[in-house]
């Protein structure tokens, strides 16, 4: 078992907490609970049904992107998976990257298709999230930029732009989804591969053809999954402002996307479910936005209220797998993850 990840698990998790009490003891408690009491029950429930509503989507990219292969996509198996893979991915380092490996595994078992197939689908679906966050990110600027935040707007575009350039660049050079695959430790799943008789670069290569070709042979498919990402990112910005209102303030456009942008970087913190991170995130843009720091805690609080709903929701989905998931995040040998 691999001593210094557990090590870092939990001194990033201590870290963070320590970063949120230290945020919430500056806030006035009272103020926060009187806050929170103007919200109705069936305005939480509005809150928490656009997470579902975004949950649904995500499930019909999933088949719109599947359909080539045709997989049958029933929606009783996809929840498990595309909830078990967002409990992992909450619980791992980096928000938003962990639970690829699960979701490709759960969705291949019940389906009967290969595990290669499903996991660079997996990762052909990631990829067209990137590019509309991307998207996202580069109307931001824009947006930015004309309500005169010129560094943040510059900042924006240059930092979108220059991804953009540097993925054009590296693509084109010789092992690239090679060095990728590996450097993100993706190679570990396809182990799980039930012919053992192909060693771990073959199914690399097929890996990336699988990741190269789709955007070229499926370009329909691969472009409304771009778009329904795209939606997707929007939806939850109707989260921020349907919350914002009932509290009495009527956000613009540029707020909103303000907010929204602070909590996609916050997910980058390295600790789980970007504890300290978020929270500083978005007490740090409702400053910005001249908010108290009674209000910034609690729209973190019934934020991370639907986040902790959906994420045991998805952990009660995890508990068949849980020794499995176990040894993929900290056995240190391949081989240990295969005998297991």
């Amino acid at each position: 078992m691999k001593f210094k990840k557990i090590f870092l698990f939990f001194i990033s998790t201590i870290l963070g907490l320590i970063f949120v009490i230290y945020l919430l003891k500056r806030a006035d408690l009272k103020k926060i609970l009187k806050i929170l009491s103007l919200l109705s029950w069936w305005q939480i429930l509005l809150i928490f049904l656009i997470s579902i509503l975004n949950l649904l989507l995500i499930i019909k990219k999933w088949q719109i992107l599947t359909k080539p292969y045709n997989y049958k996509n029933k929606i009783k198996n996809l929840v498990p998976a595309i909830l078990g893979e967002q409990a992992i991915s909450y619980l791992t380092p980096i928000m938003y990257v962990g639970g690829e490996g699960f979701k490709a595994y759960l969705i291949k078992k019940n389906e009967n298709k290969s595990f290669v197939e499903t996991f660079g689908l997996v990762i052909v679906d990631r990829i067209a999230e990137g590019i509309a966050l991307l998207f996202f990110l580069i109307i931001g600027g824009i947006i930015s930029l004309l309500n005169g935040l010129y560094f943040f707007g510059s900042f924006l575009l240059f930092f979108s732009f220059l991804i953009i350039i540097l993925i054009i660049t590296v693509s084109h050079l010789p092992n690239f989804f090679s060095w990728l695959i590996r450097f993100f430790k993706f190679h570990r799943f396809l182990n799980e591969e039930i012919d053992q008789q192909k060693n771990l670069q073959e199914k690399i290569d097929r890996e990336i053809n699988i990741i190269k070709n789709f955007p070229k042979q499926e370009k329909k498919y691969f472009l409304l999954d771009i778009v329904i990402s795209f939606f997707s990112i929007i939806l939850l910005c109707s989260q921020i402002y349907f919350l914002m209102f009932f509290w009495g303030y009527k956000l613009n456009l540029f707020e909103i996307y303000l907010i929204r942008s602070f909590i996609l970087l916050a997910g980058l913190v390295p600790t789980p479910g970007s504890v300290g991170g978020f929270e500083g995130a978005v007490v740090f843009v409702f400053n910005l936005l001249n908010f108290n720091l009674e209000h910034a805690f609690s729209f973190i609080l019934v934020i991370r209220f639907i986040q902790l709903i959906l994420v045991l929701l998805g952990l009660l989905f995890l508990v068949p797998y849980l020794g499995r998931i176990i040894v993929f995040l900290f056995f240190k040998n391949n081989e240990d993850m295969i005998k297991y």
